[in-house]
């Protein structure tokens, strides 16, 4: 995955986080599956 700040200014894990907003709201994805993913995003961002 690459780095870099997308076109709000904030960076690519956010749009990532983003996404998973919006499936979720679809109801592409269960609660379970969208916290653990979530979960999951926050662990990985770097500390930068």
């Amino acid at each position: 995955m690459m780095y870099g700040y997308g076109p709000g200014g904030g960076p690519q894990t956010d749009r990532a986080e983003q996404l998973l907003r919006e499936r979720y709201a679809r109801g592409e994805l269960d609660r379970e599956t969208f916290q653990q993913m979530m979960k999951d995003l926050r662990e990985y961002r770097p500390k930068w």
